[in-house]
């Protein structure tokens, strides 16, 4: 039933919330969906600069830079400073999507995929695409409509009338998370849901972990094998006629 490709992608970002957080990295690759197979030369990754002064990322309702998360990602201003606009991250990004969609239709654009993307990733690319402080500026438009809110995003692609971005396919969804969650909710041996928990569980190395483009490529290796159990295990099990029986 699938022929879409899945692209998996990150961010790692100045917060823990995902409403007010600046991305400062973005990685993706993508997954043949058919063949379920890694495309590791089919990777995009780039450092994104940010907002640094304190008092406009107050003003804008944004996370600032912080020495913790310098410790969490080893990512610091060298990184950062010389890199390019969100918003030039963001175009190319794009482009990077659409070149894995020749046909340019949107029910044929890729699957997005991630690890807790439900409650985080995908809140960011929905600043993104249609806007920071959207919700904001809506609400204003039916007080006074000639009230003007700076908004530092709002890139697109992006639909109005289903107030929703227009980037990836628009009905599925992977988020790896959940999927784990389902086949180790019994467990005992698996820690935790944390992403390092699971590198643990199946013997994947932590190194250079919470850098982007090896959380994708770590995310998308994962990905794959449940995708591969799933595919082995669900024609197995008889589900047709025997829900009530």
């Amino acid at each position: 039933m699938n022929y879409n490709d899945i692209i998996f992608y990150d961010f790692e970002t100045t917060g823990v919330n995902p409403h007010t957080a600046q991305p400062i990295q973005l990685a993706a690759v993508m997954i043949d969906g058919r063949k379920l197979t890694i495309d590791d030369k089919n990777i995009f990754d780039s450092y994104i600069n940010i907002v640094w002064d304190e008092d406009e990322c107050n003003r804008l309702d944004l996370t600032p830079y912080s020495d913790e998360i310098k410790r969490i990602t080893g990512i610091d201003k060298k990184n950062l400073e010389p890199a390019p606009s969100l918003q030039t991250v963001w175009e190319e990004f794009q482009q990077f999507v659409y070149r894995n969609n020749p046909s340019k239709e949107k029910w044929k654009s890729p699957i997005r995929a991630g690890y807790n993307i439900d409650r985080y990733d995908n809140i960011i690319v929905d600043r993104i695409c249609g806007g920071h402080r959207r919700n904001a500026k809506m609400q204003l438009l039916n007080v006074d409509k000639s009230i003007k809110i700076e908004d530092p995003y709002g890139f697109g692609p992006w639909d109005p009338k289903r107030q929703e971005d227009t980037l990836f396919n628009p009905r599925d969804s992977i988020d790896l998370l959940r999927i784990v969650w389902q086949w180790t909710e019994n467990m005992a041996d698996i820690k935790s849901l944390s992403f390092d928990s699971v590198r643990d569980w199946l013997g994947i190395s932590a190194e250079g972990a919470h850098n982007a483009k090896k959380d994708v490529l770590d995310g998308a290796q994962t990905l794959v094998r449940f995708l591969k159990l799933h595919r082995h295990v669900a024609p197995t099990i008889k589900f047709k006629g025997k829900v009530n029986k």
